[in-house]
């Protein structure tokens, strides 16, 4: 029998088709072949492909795609591969070590991430899960370059933080003096957070749209050591109308967070007794509170 290779966008917009059987004839399939078709169910012969790596758009806008179970030998995940898809969960097998950006974006209706406690996983590229609102759950997890606690990616060390789920329900997220930087999109579109302290002057960076669309947010406290933002770190953060707390005063870092999407108003201080960020950085966190919701 003959090797079978599919190419790009072979089955684009085919709205007809329902199900499809990857055998292990086919050893390569390039990006886009799905997209936008009417996929229902796929699946894969024997739980494992002729290839390592699921192209980038593969199911990109199949919509009627609400589960799939990922090949056990599966090393990486393109870029867009599974966005706008239905699916509910998704279980990562331990051979996954690449995440490319976006590569879940827009699954509306994904509420958790299984991954095994001790796996490949080495890089998780930006917006993974953008616009993932029903996502909650990420088990925790520890391979060679990452971990993963309370829901939240970081790199092994905790000095940087990749990414938080969109619908975690912690609404003051702290962070210790491991912490140096701030990936790009890690928090955005998280529902819930209102409060963000960085405990010590250790983070020096926070990347492009890191809290784009909290739109909860109403409190942040940037230290002296923070010598970079980027574009849009805090744009449709509309509820940080005042009460920034930023320590360096130059006229350079005020303009750094202006581009940041911060609105001029929210880098003056408010006077109100109404004003709540006024009131939490009134009131002395005790202790134990601060151990629950410090994210380590």
């Amino acid at each position: 029998m003959c090797d079978i290779f599919i190419g790009q966008n072979v089955f684009s917009g085919c709205t007809s088709l329902a199900s499809f059987n990857l055998i292990n004839l086919i050893k390569s399939i390039n990006s886009g072949c799905f997209i936008n078709s009417g996929l229902i169910t796929i699946s894969f012969e024997g739980s494992k492909t002729s290839f390592d790596s699921l192209p980038s758009m593969l199911f990109k806008g199949c919509s009627n795609l609400d589960e799939v179970n990922i090949p056990n030998n599966i090393i990486s995940i393109g870029s867009e591969c599974f966005s706008g898809t239905s699916i509910m969960r998704v279980s990562l097998p331990k051979s996954v070590e690449s995440l490319d950006s976006l590569c879940f974006k827009g699954c509306t209706q994904l509420e958790r991430v299984d991954i095994f406690s001790t796996c490949n996983l080495s890089k998780v590229f930006p917006g993974i899960f953008e616009g993932c609102t029903s996502l909650f759950y990420i088990s925790n997890f520890s391979s060679e370059n990452l971990v993963c606690h309370n829901s939240t990616i970081y790199s092994k060390d905790f000095s940087r933080v990749y990414l938080h789920t969109p619908a975690c329900r912690d609404n003051y997220i702290s962070f210790d003096r491991r912490l140096n930087s701030v990936a790009d999109s890690a928090f955005i579109n998280s529902a819930y957070i209102e409060i963000v302290v960085f405990v010590d002057s250790s983070v020096s960076s926070i990347g492009r749209r890191a809290f784009e669309s909290c739109v909860r947010l109403k409190q942040i406290s940037i230290p002296s050591s923070v010598s970079s933002i980027g574009e849009n770190a805090f744009m449709n953060c509309i509820s940080l109308k005042c009460g920034v707390l930023f320590q360096n005063k130059t006229q350079r870092f005020v303009d750094i967070l202006t581009s940041s999407g911060l609105p001029k108003t929210s880098l003056v201080e408010c006077q109100a007794f109404s004003c709540r960020p006024q009131q939490v950085l009134n009131v002395p966190v005790p202790t134990i509170l601060f151990t629950v919701f410090i994210l380590m």
